[in-house]
């Protein structure tokens, strides 16, 4: 049960403000929280599980986060198809128009995505933050002058256009052979969890 010695470069912060180094518990935790709608064509789901317990074996041989995130992207593009075929638009190949068209028809929103929330929340308490430091402290009437103009419209609309420019470049980063490793590969499957859900989403009672 000894973990890759990468492993020992990670550490979580406590609630008492102190670090401990990851556990395996801590990469099984974080797997069972991305969960995929029980729309999800069951192909799919068996798609994501491989790319979860890939990353939840990384504890013994770290390599295989990259693996996993290749696996994530390429059930990610496995979903679109799905999607794509049921909306009649299945001859539509290859990840980026498949993302693309994904985006055109709404089917993908920015907002749908938590990490794309957690940071609109944040750019709002950061403004409001601003705004009372400049008024109260500085007796600035005309308050805090943001220097990026976009509206959150903008934002989503620059995030959605990130992500589907980012994701076939990442993608094949991985799937054309790339020495690098990183420890973001948790996120690149949380965010695959989100699109796929959303490609997918539950049906109203």
């Amino acid at each position: 049960m000894l973990s890759d010695v990468r492993q020992k470069c990670w550490a979580r912060l406590q609630s008492d403000g102190t670090f401990r180094g990851i556990q395996l518990e801590d990469l099984h935790k974080r797997m069972s929280e991305l969960t995929l709608n029980s729309t999800v064509p069951e192909d799919v789901r068996t798609g994501f599980d491989t790319a979860r317990s890939l990353f939840l074996y990384s504890w013994f041989v770290y390599r295989f986060q990259t693996v996993a995130e290749l696996q994530a992207y390429a059930t990610l593009e496995f979903a679109l198809g799905k999607r794509l075929a049921a909306e009649g638009a299945g001859h539509i190949q290859n990840l980026s128009p498949r993302l693309n068209f994904a985006v055109q028809k709404g089917w993908l929103r920015a907002d749908g995505v938590r990490i794309y929330r957690q940071k609109a929340v944040s750019r709002r308490r950061y403004a409001e933050e601003q705004e009372k430091f400049f008024k109260e402290f500085l007796k600035n009437e005309k308050g805090w002058q943001n220097p990026d103009p976009r509206t959150e419209t903008e934002y989503a609309a620059d995030y959605l256009r990130n992500l589907t420019g980012g994701i076939p470049r990442l993608r094949n980063s991985v799937a054309h052979g790339n020495p690098m490793l990183h420890g973001g590969a948790a996120l690149t499957l949380e965010i695959c969890r989100d699109l796929i859900n959303q490609l997918f989403p539950e049906q109203s009672s």
